[in-house]
């Protein structure tokens, strides 16, 4: 039962992660004036490689910090968190 708890808790942690880099890449695609090319390819392909292993990476012991630390970089580059979401939170 306790196991079950678990991977539903992982499942949904990954589940928003991926959403959030997900955001944050289709954010780069519509920046793409603002970052060197370099840069934006550095980034997208660091993203997608995330994206596709992300299955794995959620079971580790420390993946939702990881995962923080990794969206906190992300965000950084995006400046997505500055801007007004359009999702509204309750």
């Amino acid at each position: 039962m306790m196991q079950a708890e678990t991977e539903r808790r992982k499942k949904a942690i990954r589940d928003f992660y991926k959403e959030e880099f997900e955001r944050h890449s289709r954010v780069l695609k519509h920046r793409r004036a603002r970052l060197s090319d370099r840069h934006l390819r550095e980034v997208e392909r660091a993203l997608n490689r995330l994206l596709s292993h992300l299955d794995k990476l959620c079971h580790l012991d420390n993946f939702d910090q990881l995962a923080s630390q990794l969206l906190s970089k992300v965000d950084h580059i995006t400046r997505l968190s500055g801007q007004k979401s359009s999702r509204t939170l309750h």
